[in-house]
């Protein structure tokens, strides 16, 4: 599972009961509990940063760059976000400039 993905689910509000149901489940079938273990080592790792950081960029910022709002603002934004997510993209800087080389190779997203 990709970092972007495995961060989106645990941030949702019922992770931790999914979990402990998974636990059950898991306990009460076939006692492996690989997933698990997996899940609470990762929610370890990411204690000590916010599982889903504030955005980097936002409409604003698609507008500064000569994007007209529309629906791909939303895939911009989520793509913007998936990168951060996976550590590409550290920056309000970085996204900028992957939002440039990615979006505006061609005029026909402005």
């Amino acid at each position: 599972m990709r970092v972007a993905k495995l961060k989106r689910f645990m941030a949702r509000p019922t992770f931790n009961e999914e979990l402990e149901l998974h636990r059950v489940d898991c306990e009460s079938s076939h006692r492996i509990l690989d997933n698990y273990e997996f899940l609470l080592h990762k929610r370890e790792e990411f204690a000590n940063e916010p599982i889903i950081p504030p955005p980097l960029l936002c409409g604003d910022d698609l507008i500064a760059l000569g994007f007209k709002p529309g629906p791909e603002f939303g895939e911009i934004l989520e793509a913007v976000e998936t990168q951060h997510l996976e550590g590409r993209l550290r920056s309000p800087e970085e996204a900028l400039e992957w939002v440039k080389r990615e979006y505006l190779a061609t005029d026909e997203h402005r």
